[in-house]
């Protein structure tokens, strides 16, 4: 979990600076609107994606909860 969040964190954060890199060097009118607002919404939607999936695998892990051991028995308790 950890992995995978720093992962989407990283490539979110390196798109969005490869955007202000490409609008400083090319000019934001040779690049277009339409492109340089993909980059951005595409690398915020990462970074967003990264920080929540960190945020849950922390929570996961406070909570002791494995997720990757599926149950195979259920207890019931009878009451009466």
């Amino acid at each position: 979990g950890l992995a995978l969040g720093l992962v989407l964190l990283l490539l979110g954060i390196s798109i969005m600076l490869y955007a202000v890199y490409q609008s400083q060097t090319a000019g934001f009118e040779t690049i277009g609107f339409v492109r340089s607002v993909r980059l951005v919404f595409g690398g915020s939607l990462a970074v967003i994606l990264g920080v929540q999936v960190i945020l849950t695998s922390i929570m996961l892990s406070m909570l002791g909860i494995k997720i990757s051991h599926p149950v195979h028995e259920v207890d019931t308790v009878v009451r009466g």
